[in-house]
């Protein structure tokens, strides 16, 4: 898994408190700067993007071919909207101590009492 872009220096910043790890892809002044992230640390960025900060979008993206130009949109996610991330959050541990706020309105609506959640 990697990251690429801006995005890219703010995930090792978040993870190395550095960016010693962010290389660049094509040439050296140009390129297109990324980190690579393995496989246990991805619920950690995870978690942090979408959990705890609270105000990133998540975008995962799978290659589907052999010659590396057929991307695919694979799962998406942004605060309170992880579905697609619920399994990998939850190798994360935070998820069940992630605190739920439920909105309840009472009120008299047409003659009768009315009750709405969001």
């Amino acid at each position: 898994m990697s990251v690429h872009g801006e995005h890219a220096s703010m995930v090792s910043k978040f993870l190395y408190k550095s960016t010693a790890q962010v290389t660049c892809m094509g040439q050296k002044d140009s390129g297109l700067p990324g980190i690579t992230l393995s496989y246990n640390l991805f619920p950690i960025i995870l978690n942090e993007l979408l959990v705890a900060s609270a105000d990133h979008a998540v975008e995962l993206y799978e290659n589907g071919s052999a010659s590396g130009n057929n991307w695919k949109l694979v799962k998406k996610g942004s605060p309170g909207m992880w579905r697609d991330f619920e399994a990998d959050l939850e190798r994360a541990g935070d998820v069940a101590e992630t605190p739920i706020v439920v909105s309840i309105t009472l009120g008299y609506h047409e003659g009768g009492f009315a009750i709405a959640a969001a």
